[in-house]
C-alpha cells in the first residue's frame, strides 16, 4: 500500500511538473509586437469602441448564465450552471451583482479564476505527460463573464480577422480551409514551380502564447484599454491545480497560454 502512494505522488510530480514548465513558465526576451505594423491593416473605429465600453446590463447577465451547457464540467467551486438556472430568483441578484462589478471595475477574486485540469488521454497507452490532452474547467462565475466579453468581441472580431481565418468567426466554416487545404497538397504534387506547405503547432499558439504579446496586438487594432484590461485580467490571474483520479495536485499560478 505504501509503495502504492508513493507511485501516485510520483506520477503527479511528473504532471504537475510539466504543467509547470508549460503554462507557469515565463518566456524572456520575447519580440515586442509591432503596433505600427498592425495599425497598417483594418484596425477599429470609434463607433466599434464605443460599443465595445458600454456598460453592461442585467439582461446581458442572465443571458449568458443561461447560454452555458448545463453538461459541462464543474470548477472548484462546485457548481454548474443548471445550479443557477433552477435557483435563479435566490442567487441570480448576488451573482448578477458579483458580474457586474468585475466589468465595471475590472477587480476580480483569484478564486473565481481558479481553474481544474482533467487529463484526456490522447493515445492508448500513453507514457509521456504530452500525450495527455488537458481539459480546464473553471468557476460557472468566471465562464460567465468570459460569455459576456466574448459576445461584445464577437460584433467587431470579423473587422480585423481576415477572410482566410475560418474559425472563431461567426458565418464562417472550417470546412472551407479542409478544401483549400486538399487543393493546395493536390497541386503541390505538381512539378511546376517551387511550392511549400507547413503545419503549424497549435500547442504553441494556445499553451504557450505569451500574455504580453495578446495585450500588445489587442492595443494596436485599436481595442479601448478599459476592454483591454478586463480581458488581460481574465487571462493572467488564473491558478491551476492537476486533476488525477479525483484528487488534486498543485496550485500553481500561469504565466503564459490560454
Amino acid at each position: 500500500m505504501e509503495c502504492y502512494r508513493l507511485t501516485k505522488q510520483a506520477i503527479a510530480k511528473v504532471f504537475v511538473e510539466y504543467y509547470q514548465n508549460l503554462l507557469g513558465k515565463k518566456e524572456y526576451g520575447r519580440e515586442i509586437a509591432n503596433a505600427g505594423l498592425l495599425r497598417q491593416g483594418t484596425i477599429l473605429n470609434t463607433e466599434e469602441q464605443l460599443m465595445l465600453v458600454q456598460a453592461y446590463t442585467q439582461n446581458e447577465v442572465k443571458d449568458a448564465m443561461f447560454s452555458i451547457d448545463i453538461n459541462k464540467s464543474l470548477g472548484l467551486d462546485r457548481y454548474g450552471s443548471g445550479f443557477f438556472r433552477a435557483a435563479w430568483s435566490i442567487v441570480g441578484p448576488d451573482g448578477t451583482q458579483a458580474v457586474l462589478e468585475y466589468l465595471g471595475n475590472g477587480r476580480l477574486l483569484n478564486q473565481m479564476n481558479a481553474t481544474i485540469i482533467f487529463l484526456i488521454p490522447k493515445v492508448e497507452a500513453p507514457v509521456l505527460a504530452s500525450q495527455f490532452r488537458p481539459i480546464a474547467c473553471c468557476n460557472v462565475i468566471y465562464k460567465c463573464i468570459s460569455k459576456m466579453i466574448c459576445a461584445r468581441l464577437r460584433k467587431v472580431i470579423a473587422v480585423i480577422v481576415a477572410n482566410n481565418q475560418a474559425v472563431f468567426i461567426e458565418g464562417r466554416s472550417l470546412i472551407h480551409n479542409v478544401l483549400i487545404c486538399h487543393d493546395l497538397l493536390r497541386h503541390c504534387k505538381r512539378k511546376t514551380t517551387p511550392r511549400c506547405l507547413m503545419k503549424i503547432d497549435l500547442k504553441k499558439a494556445y499553451d504557450m502564447v505569451s500574455w504580453e504579446v495578446i495585450e500588445d496586438v489587442l492595443k494596436g487594432y485599436g481595442f479601448p484599454s478599459s476592454f483591454v484590461q478586463l480581458v488581460m485580467n481574465c487571462v493572467t490571474i488564473t491558478k491551476f491545480t492537476i486533476k488525477l483520479n479525483g484528487v488534486g495536485y498543485g496550485y500553481f499560478k500561469g504565466r503564459r497560454g490560454l
